[in-house]
């Protein structure tokens, strides 16, 4: 709380700011969840856009995704240029169907998007194997679920980039903004 005050009290509220205070965020952060690299950005929508760009997806790639979520999710899939395909999910896990994910995967298919919802953390082994099977990048979206374990280690760990937010909606809110992690 002290830090968040004095960030307030300061009048620098950006990214820009030479007292480094985001970058002390992003090294806690990554060391929190357990991987190298985090990033602050904006939101978690905008930490979907800027990691499928960063791992050079463009017009005509699809990424799969559940289709019990945010809107935000494919918004931020379709600003980044990318086609949203929506997954069935489980009716006993209410995450995606992983028995049906195979069936939607075509050549222009790019990536998986888990979605760890609300604290519970996607079978990340079955992701895992369908992706390397079919040679597709795994974009943890671990919004609505920080903190969370799956086999004893954080969500954000397992794919090529884990996102995270801090809006309205999400289990720890701070107006918005998010992180990405590598």
């Amino acid at each position: 709380l002290s830090t968040l005050k004095s960030v307030l009290n300061s009048g620098i509220w950006n990214l820009s700011s030479k007292d480094g205070i985001h970058i002390k965020a992003e090294s806690e952060f990554a060391k929190y969840i357990g991987v190298k690299h985090a990033i602050l950005v904006s939101s978690g929508g905008m930490a979907i856009q800027m990691s499928l760009r960063a791992l050079g997806f463009k017009h005509g790639d699809e990424v799969i995704h559940q289709v019990d979520t945010c809107v935000a999710n494919s918004f931020a899939i379709i600003n980044a240029g990318v086609t949203p395909i929506f997954s069935d999910i489980s009716l006993d896990t209410f995450k995606l169907d992983l028995d049906s994910i195979e069936n939607l995967i075509t050549p222009r298919t790019k990536a998986i998007i888990p979605i760890h919802m609300w604290g519970n953390a996607e079978n990340m082994d079955k992701i895992i194997e369908i992706s390397k099977k079919h040679n597709l990048k795994i974009i943890e979206d671990c919004c609505l679920s920080i903190g969370a374990t799956y086999n004893g280690k954080k969500v954000g760990q397992f794919g090529d980039v884990g996102i995270f937010s801090f809006g309205a909606t999400k289990p720890i809110q701070a107006g918005e903004g998010g992180f990405i992690v590598t």
